[in-house]
């Protein structure tokens, strides 16, 4: 049975919190491309760049290991009667642990006075954020790895 988010205002709230998280980068993105446009860092170059990319990749992998034992803690614990709010908290913190990424660019960008790294951290958050995105798909994929053959219909209220 599948869930019908059209008439969850809890959902609804979920995926509006979600998309002004994502909406969030994005005006990060214009305030930096204004400020900097695709200047390159003020500091040496080659230096800079290979700081920047050092500092997103190990961001990246510490972060995406912290999404990953976040999410397996928290669903060790399901229960169909605290799925509703257990998605959300996962939700809710896979998008700020991913979103982090892009923000230690925004810090870069500030401290090379380029837009650059914050375009990398971008880049680096995007799979986490896409992979946070709170689906149909995803709390069923939930409900059949760890509750099979429960109804999640109703999980979020009418």
């Amino acid at each position: 049975m599948t869930f019908d988010s059209r008439r969850s205002t809890s959902w609804q709230a979920l995926r509006a919190v979600y998309g002004s998280i994502v909406l969030a980068l994005v005006i990060f993105g214009v305030v930096v491309m204004v400020l900097y446009g695709f200047v390159r860092p003020t500091i040496d170059d080659n230096d800079a760049t290979f700081l920047v990319l050092f500092v997103l990749i190990a961001a990246t992998a510490v972060l995406y290991a912290v999404i990953s034992l976040v999410r397996r803690t928290l669903i060790r614990s399901l229960a169909i009667d605290t799925l509703a709010g257990q998605f959300m908290g996962i939700t809710i913190i896979t998008v700020a642990i991913a979103e982090s990424i892009a923000l230690v660019g925004l810090v870069l960008s500030f401290l090379t006075e380029s837009a650059i790294p914050y375009l990398y951290g971008l880049l680096f958050a995007l799979p986490g954020i896409v992979m946070a995105a709170p689906t149909q798909r995803t709390l069923e994929r939930l409900r059949d790895d760890h509750l099979p053959g429960e109804d999640v219909t109703d999980i979020f209220g009418s």
